[in-house]
């Protein structure tokens, strides 16, 4: 079998790394082989992971040309494979259809709502990209043989174009994320967070909190993905992200944290961070959401906070009690390697590929 990898960016983007490139390794085990293409360039995906703005019509015309110049590249590609799959990339004005026409065996993977409309007062250029967007996103949904989403709030979206849905977590490398065992240094406890320029706003969420946590307790807060921020009355770490270093630093946070607002776009998201706070048994506290409390067991393997007032009193039980930490790290580890490893993902991802290619 042949695959056929269309990623919206490239490895630079999460969701390439996670949704696609993380299963390389299982293909290339089974004999699969594959190539994967990016529909915009490096440095477009790095511009566009530092800014959670979507840019004014510069930018949104030069993701268009971008977008086009990928959908000839796949059109060529497309049928001499046995499976196409896009992870989360779309064509502009229906081209999705000519695709098909190349090669009926497609995969759509969503891990992120993509397909809301933009609010009202964000402009009229930004409004009118939502709604093209959402064309789009039910364009190549009603082309794909099978959708793959990664929670219950996104597939009870795709379910109404595409009739074959399944549902993916993450998945999160419980090789690579691993309990380190360490000795605690007297000293300033560390709060964790790992994000992007793009998420940071999400930290807005518990300024406050960490402040009055900050007057009761020695803390720190170590900030994985930003450069340069800052919350009063916290002492805050902040520092550039690096592959190479990522477990490293959550391995050294003592609570992880995931701040976010409970809206329609959060919703359809399920934070990596959770997932990597989990398989490295990092206790946790995130904001509520559906979706993280479909994740988060309260009080069992994370706590939810519902309220800044919440943020403060499971944050605080965390940091006086040392023995809960390790507790909740543990059973946070083990529903990582259970429910959301790349070990058990990657068979429902090959036996997904299997079914669309249909009997060799």
């Amino acid at each position: 079998m042949k695959v056929l990898f269309v990623t919206y960016g490239t490895s630079e983007a999460p969701a390439t790394r996670y949704r696609v490139e993380q299963y390389f390794p299982y293909l290339h085990r089974d004999g699969v082989s594959y190539s994967c293409i990016s529909m915009i360039s490096s440095f477009l995906t790095r511009t566009l992971i530092r800014s959670h703005s979507t840019g004014g019509l510069t930018r949104s015309l030069w993701i268009l040309c971008e977008q086009m110049v990928g959908f000839f590249r796949v059109g060529l590609k497309a049928p001499w494979y046995d499976v196409i799959f896009f992870q989360r990339a779309v064509f502009p004005f229906g081209l999705e259809r000519f695709i098909r026409i190349l090669n009926r065996n497609i995969v759509y993977d969503l891990d992120d709502a993509i397909y809301l409309p933009v609010e009202q007062g964000k402009g009229f250029l930004r409004r009118m990209k939502g709604v093209f967007k959402r064309k789009q996103v039910e364009g190549i949904l009603r082309v794909s043989a099978h959708c793959i989403c990664e929670n219950s709030y996104i597939k009870s979206f795709v379910e109404k174009f595409c009739p074959r849905v399944s549902i993916i977590t993450g998945p999160i490398d419980a090789k690579r994320n691993f309990v380190q065992i360490r000795e605690r240094e007297m000293g300033s406890l560390t709060i964790g967070w790992v994000g992007s320029p793009a998420t940071s706003m999400y930290l807005d969420t518990v300024w406050r909190p960490l402040r009055d946590i900050s007057k009761k307790y020695n803390i720190h807060v170590k900030l994985i993905g930003v450069r340069d921020y800052h919350i009063d009355g916290v002492n805050v770490i902040s520092k550039d992200w690096s592959y190479e270093t990522e477990v490293e630093e959550i391995q050294s946070f003592d609570i992880g944290v995931c701040p976010m607002p409970d809206d329609e776009w959060t919703r359809g998201k399920v934070s990596i961070k959770i997932l990597q706070y989990m398989a490295n048994g990092v206790p946790m506290v995130a904001s509520y959401t559906p979706t993280n409390e479909e994740i988060i067991r309260d009080g069992v393997d994370g706590f939810i906070a519902h309220s800044e007032k919440e943020w403060v009193e499971k944050l605080t039980i965390l940091i006086v009690d040392p023995a809960l930490r390790k507790k909740m790290g543990l059973m946070e580890r083990k529903k990582a390697e259970e429910k959301y490893s790349l070990d058990v993902a990657a068979s429902v991802f090959l036996r997904i590929l299997e079914e669309v290619n249909g009997p060799s």
